[in-house]
């Protein structure tokens, strides 16, 4: 999504995933990915997917508050928080974010954008560990 300008996705994108997305209503769930979310959810929350994942520059509450109860949000624990962090921050930074959307009810924990080769285990492990006990 960041290479269509602002108010072009729907032009670009939108037209081809939207009549794709209906054709699977019914039949099975559907997440849409589109990349550098923040600020232009409005552009792809039409599409009627049944899940939107956003990348780790959008605040998911936010646009949970803006758009409503009626989405479910994967995401968007920053893939360099595994990599760079140690696994007590990584920890936490996961806590934050489920403690984020935990009144929204529709949430998928995920990271923002896949995992990195250079990971370290103990921090997986530290975010695998968060999302599996959390209690608020």
């Amino acid at each position: 999504m960041a290479a269509a300008p602002i108010g072009e996705y729907k032009n670009l994108s939108g037209k081809w995933i939207k009549p794709i997305l209906k054709r699977l209503k019914g039949k099975t769930k559907s997440i849409v990915f589109a990349n550098a979310m923040s600020g232009r959810f409005e552009e792809v929350a039409d599409l009627g997917a049944d899940a939107y994942s956003l990348d780790s520059s959008a605040r998911l509450s936010e646009i949970m508050e803006k758009y409503g109860p009626g989405f479910c949000l994967q995401g968007n624990l920053p893939a360099s928080v595994l990599s760079e962090d140690s696994a007590e921050a990584a920890a936490k930074k996961t806590f934050d974010i489920i403690s984020d959307m935990q009144s929204s009810g529709k949430h998928i924990f995920n990271l923002g954008h896949g995992i990195r080769p250079d990971a370290k285990l103990e921090n997986v492990e530290a975010m695998c560990e968060t999302v599996k006990n959390f209690k608020a």
